[in-house]
């Protein structure tokens, strides 16, 4: 960033920081970069991040990973083992949803957080375990979160009680099942509960008897 003040006389509108935060050393520094950007944006703008390794769906992608690896005649014992190992030896800087909704909190220059998932129906690692961020800029602070329409939160999980909306202008959805990896997260979510010695192939077996 401290490059940038020698090649451009005006301030920029938008700053586009596209799959790279992951390469960043830790969280200081690349909250250090968007305060650099905002310092040099103009009073109104907006701050993209695409590509963000997502925190929230981590265990998932070790086990994508894992199952390519592994034989099929290897037991849960073993894919424990190889996930683990993965998240200790991480070296890339990933980020949970989580983060980005608090961040104004650090930098009180930000009006909005955008979150979005990858769209699209192509199964892959950019599209299952990333998402994209826009950050909305406000320096004067004439706007901010508190002051758009406040939503009505539905929760998707609920089943049949789902579609029984409150009479809102906005409603937001919770907990929105996304099926390209929900195959990976029921996995994941029944890791904890299952037999070590039971068999890779056995383990697949009993989520496809449930699809």
């Amino acid at each position: 960033m401290e490059k940038l003040d020698n090649q451009f006389d005006e301030n920029f509108d938008t700053v586009i920081i596209n799959s790279v935060a992951q390469y960043f050393p830790d969280v200081a520094y690349f909250e250090n970069t968007l305060a650099a950007s905002i310092e040099r944006m103009q009073d109104q703008g907006h701050i993209v991040i695409g590509d963000i390794r997502s925190y929230d769906r981590l265990d998932m992608y070790y086990m994508s990973v894992e199952l390519s690896r592994l034989s099929p005649e290897d037991n849960v014992a073993c894919l424990r083992k190889n996930m683990s190992i993965r998240r200790e030896n991480e070296k890339e800087l990933i980020f949970a949803h989580d983060y980005f909704k608090f961040l104004a909190n650090r930098l009180p220059e930000i009006a909005n957080v955008e979150i979005t998932p990858k769209i699209g129906d192509i199964d892959n690692e950019l599209s299952k375990y990333r998402y994209d961020v826009v950050l909305t800029i406000d320096k004067q602070q004439n706007s901010k979160t508190s002051d758009y329409l406040e939503p009505a939160v539905v929760d998707w999980s609920d089943g049949e009680n789902v579609m029984d909306l409150p009479d809102e202008e906005v409603i937001h959805f919770v907990n929105v099942p996304d099926r390209r990896v929900a195959y990976e997260k029921y996995l994941v979510d029944n890791l904890p509960n299952v037999d070590e010695e039971l068999l890779i192939k056995n383990y697949i077996k009993a989520f496809s008897d449930l699809e």
